[in-house]
C-alpha cells in the first residue's frame, strides 16, 4: 500500500477516503462522523475497532445527497455520468424482469434513482443556484470542491472533507463574512422545510462537525475564518439556506471534540472504557416536567 498522505490534498477519491475509516486499516483515521458516533463509547468501539456491530449501508438520504453534491459541483453536461433514472416497468413479469436487467447493465455502478428523485432532486439543484448569495459565490469565488485535509497523529490520522473550500469569499455583512474571508460551507440536504435546519443542527450534531473540521484544518495550518452549512430541503418549495452556527456554541463544542479525540486514541490504544455494574440514577426536574409527576 502506498503511503496515506497528509497536508491538504486535493482530487482523492471518496472512496479511497472513507476507506481509511475501515476496522481492517492498520493505522485508522478518523472523521467527523467517528467523532460524532465517539459520543456513545460503545458504539464506535463496536463499529470501527471490534466490528461487532455492522455499519448500516447507505441509505437513501446518504444517495440523495451524494447525487445533490456531486450536481452541484459538475457542470449539467456532467449529469449522466453520475445518476441514471430507473424505469417504470413490472418486474414480476418477464418482460418487466428482462427490462430492469438491461437497464442495471446500463447504469454501471451509477447512483440509481427514481423518476420521482430525479424530479426532486432537479428542483433542488434549481433552488441552489437561484440561491442569490450560492449564485455570487459559485460564480465570483472560483471554490474548490472536495478538499481533504489529513494530519499524522502517531496512533491515527485525523481527516476532514471540505465540500466547498473557497478562499476569497465575497462579502456577507448578516453572517460577519467581509470580503476575502477563507470560508467552508458544507452542503447538506435537509427531509423537512427549512423551518427544521435548526433541529437538523442540534440532532445531528453538526456543532461537533464544524468544530472538529476547524481543529484538523487549524492543524494542516489551512484554518477557515468563516464555517457555513448551506441546506437544501427536499420538500416544496425546496428552499436553500445559509446558516452560521454561533462561535460561542463552536467553541463549547471544540473542548468536546478535543476530549472526544483523547478518548478514541486511548480506545485504539486498547483502553477500553468499564461499564459500571450498578448505578443509581439522578432524574433533573426537567425530567420530572416530561413524566408528568411535576408541573411547570
Amino acid at each position: 500500500m502506498s503511503k496515506i498522505k497528509t497536508g491538504i490534498i486535493r482530487g482523492e477519491s471518496n472512496e479511497y477516503y472513507h476507506s481509511l475509516t475501515n476496522i481492517d486499516t492498520k493505522k485508522p483515521a478518523i472523521g467527523s462522523s467517528s467523532i460524532k458516533t465517539a459520543t456513545d463509547p460503545w458504539n464506535f468501539i463496536g463499529k470501527y475497532i471490534t466490528g461487532d456491530i455492522e455499519k448500516p449501508g447507505d441509505s437513501d438520504a446518504f444517495k440523495i445527497g451524494n447525487v445533490f453534491e456531486d450536481l452541484v459541483s459538475n457542470k449539467p453536461e456532467e449529469y449522466s455520468k453520475i445518476y441514471i433514472v430507473a424505469p417504470k416497468c413490472d418486474k414480476r413479469t418477464k418482460v418487466g424482469k428482462a427490462k430492469w436487467a438491461e437497464f442495471l447493465q446500463k447504469s454501471n455502478g451509477k447512483y440509481v434513482l427514481t423518476q420521482a428523485e430525479d424530479s426532486m432532486i432537479a428542483e433542488m439543484v434549481t433552488s441552489f443556484f437561484a440561491h442569490d448569495i450560492m449564485s455570487e459565490i459559485m460564480e465570483k469565488c472560483s471554490p474548490e470542491f472536495q478538499v481533504t485535509f489529513r494530519h499524522d497523529a502517531g496512533a491515527i490520522f485525523y481527516q476532514c472533507k471540505t465540500d466547498l473550500l473557497i478562499e476569497n469569499c465575497i462579502s456577507i455583512p448578516e453572517l460577519g463574512i467581509n470580503e476575502g474571508d477563507r470560508v467552508v460551507i458544507d452542503i447538506k440536504t435537509s427531509r423537512d422545510s427549512h423551518l427544521w435546519n435548526k433541529k437538523s443542527i442540534i440532532d445531528y450534531r453538526y456543532d461537533l462537525q464544524e468544530a472538529y473540521y476547524r481543529q484538523v484544518m487549524a492543524i494542516c495550518s489551512h484554518p477557515p475564518k468563516h464555517f457555513l452549512f448551506c441546506f437544501t430541503s427536499k420538500t416544496y418549495p425546496h428552499a436553500t439556506q445559509l446558516i452560521k452556527i454561533p462561535d460561542y456554541v463552536v467553541e463549547m463544542s471544540k473542548g468536546q471534540v478535543i476530549k472526544l479525540i483523547g478518548d478514541i486514541t486511548q480506545w485504539y490504544g486498547g483502553k477500553l472504557p468499564k461499564i459500571p455494574e450498578t448505578s443509581e440514577i439522578e432524574i433533573t426536574d426537567y425530567e420530572l416536567k416530561k413524566m408528568g409527576l411535576i408541573e411547570g
